[in-house]
């Protein structure tokens, strides 16, 4: 595609370009990208044409720069300049880090000296015994006639005879047509290139006003670089 801004040197060249000849939705389309590529390769100033879009797109992020340009993608064009103005990263030396940059080994804990219990004398071990065999096992506890039952537990409530059951609450089905879904979910509206986008990735038929409204945001690329308008700049 034919970058439309000043580059500071001579435009005859735009008058040759292969891409007058088509439809500008070609190189902003995602879905005809193949045929915009095709279209540049065999374009006879191909050269100047890339030169000048990595000139007027110097210093971009890879997100601000769309649609196919000289045979290129915006994050083909954006690799690119930084392969030919990155600066090489320095490599780590072959022996790694030095000895006295790496951190000292934490001591290892000694294993805590275990007590040994001290052996019981036979007296001592009889005597226990004999306190053990005196004492009268745990008996349970009998309820007595003074002793009140203990409450069942409460069951839920049933509905009675009589009465009806309620029945289930509806399900939620709002929808954004009914205008009270959350406005995160709602469709972009049509006479905007995002309702274009959609009837192109859902394979619906584009009415003429999200079709005009693609055709000015792709006129306004090639004349400002952007799609985002600008203010107006103030008067001299």
């Amino acid at each position: 595609m034919t970058p439309a801004v000043s580059d500071g040197g001579s435009r005859i060249w735009e008058l040759r370009a292969a891409c007058r000849e088509w439809d500008a939705d070609l190189w902003f389309t995602r879905r005809t990208w193949p045929l915009a590529v095709a279209i540049c390769t065999l374009c006879p100033v191909l050269e100047p044409c890339r030169a000048a879009v990595l000139r007027r797109e110097r210093g971009l992020p890879r997100c601000r720069r769309q649609g196919v340009v000289a045979g290129l993608t915006g994050p083909q064009r954006h690799a690119l300049e930084q392969a030919a103005h990155g600066s090489p990263v320095p490599a780590e030396p072959p022996g790694g880090p030095s000895a006295s940059a790496r951190p000292a080994a934490a001591p290892r804990p000694e294993p805590a000296a275990v007590s040994e219990p001290e052996p019981s004398r036979p007296g001592e071990a009889l005597q226990t015994a004999a306190v053990a065999a005196v004492r009268p096992p745990p008996t349970a506890a009998v309820p007595s006639a003074d002793t009140p039952p203990d409450p069942a537990p409460p069951e839920a409530s049933r509905p009675g005879p009589d009465e009806a059951p309620q029945p289930p609450s509806p399900p939620d089905r709002r929808t954004s047509e009914r205008g009270d879904a959350p406005s995160r979910i709602r469709p972009a509206p049509c006479g905007t290139r995002a309702a274009y986008q959609r009837h192109l990735r859902r394979g619906e038929p584009v009415d003429a006003a999200c079709r005009a409204a693609n055709t000015y945001e792709a006129g306004r690329y090639r004349r400002t670089g952007t799609t985002r308008a600008r203010p107006p700049r103030p008067p001299a």
